[in-house]
């Protein structure tokens, strides 16, 4: 019965003093900046840095932001959403997922998977593609 929370944030989840390793920090040669962190460290995710994101097409105009969640609930749910007009009028989001290592097996799942049940989500066949990892560059269709 919360009507005005549909954006899920995520408040409180990996905050910014996430010391993961700290190793031995007197070998540090001219490796890092003094007041930089180097972006392989994956602790608490920026934006700025390059995750994997997964890229949705195919879904209807009256799927919004929690029909796209709703997909990814099972893989760890989702970080963030962000919906887009794609060419030709049909729509696309942008999807991060909350645990990036789900991200291949999600697409997997996914991809050209019919969804919805016809009631409360309107039935479609959505297709789905990891972008943003260094081994993205090339899903074989099975044509």
């Amino acid at each position: 019965s919360s009507s005005s929370s549909s954006r899920l944030s995520v408040a409180g989840a990996a905050g910014p003093s996430v010391s993961g390793g700290a190793g031995a920090p007197s070998k540090a040669s001219s490796a890092a900046a003094p007041g930089r962190r180097p972006h392989a460290e994956v602790g608490g995710v920026e934006d700025a840095s390059p995750a994997p994101f997964i890229v949705v097409r195919g879904f209807p105009a009256s799927w919004g932001e929690q029909q796209v969640r709703m997909l990814f609930a099972i893989h760890g749910g989702v970080s963030t959403v962000n919906i887009l007009p794609g060419s030709s009028g049909a729509r696309m989001a942008y999807v991060k997922l909350k645990e990036l290592d789900n991200s291949t097996e999600a697409v997997e799942q996914l991809h050209e998977r019919r969804v919805g049940d016809g009631e409360l989500v309107e039935r479609c066949t959505i297709s789905c593609q990891l972008l943003g990892t260094s081994s993205s560059g090339g899903g074989g269709g099975d044509g």
